[in-house]
């Protein structure tokens, strides 16, 4: 399989930022030679990383990945008001960089499988969602409590592994 990448666009502390995510056997974001994830304040700075770094980067309109949501419903007290299609996005996208940085992350355990089922489906994919359907999950205390403790790790690991480069 041949390596594809693509901009990845997310916010973040109401800052907007660019990765370079890459598609593959195992998806991942680039890194630095420092094992750091590089983030760009713009389109234009990331071409210009991808350009040097001799990455053909996949002309298409990034998604943008709202962290803040995350952020914002982690400040707060136990909430079942969940963003399935946002919180399966971030989940992804922190899987994805603790895979390329060599961390282990706790979305990867199997305890974890019925709440990221939950956020797959309650996404209600339009592929995969049959016309006139509509899941939306209903959450017990524990499966918000480990959905919190999956995204907080998650959200950590970004902020560490993550370092503007322009």
């Amino acid at each position: 399989m041949t390596t594809t990448y693509y901009y990845l666009l997310y916010q973040l502390d109401d800052t907007i930022g660019y990765l370079i995510w890459f598609s593959d056997k195992e998806d991942g974001v680039v890194l630095q030679a420092d094992g750091s994830v590089p983030c760009f304040s713009s389109t234009l700075h990331a071409h210009i990383y991808a350009t040097t770094h001799q990455l053909a980067i996949q002309e298409e309109t990034p998604v943008l990945h709202d962290l803040d949501i995350i952020a914002h419903w982690l400040q707060r007290t136990l909430s079942a008001d969940v963003d399935c299609k946002e919180f399966l996005n971030a989940w992804n996208l922190f899987d994805d960089i603790a895979v390329s940085v060599g961390h282990t992350f706790r979305a990867d355990d199997t305890e974890t499988h019925t709440v990221y089922e939950k956020l797959f489906w309650g996404s209600n994919i339009p592929i995969l969602t049959p016309p006139g359907e509509h899941y939306t999950p209903v959450w017990s205390d524990d499966e918000l409590l480990l959905l919190r403790a999956v995204l907080a790790q998650g959200l950590t690991l970004f902020r560490s592994a993550v370092a503007l480069v322009e």
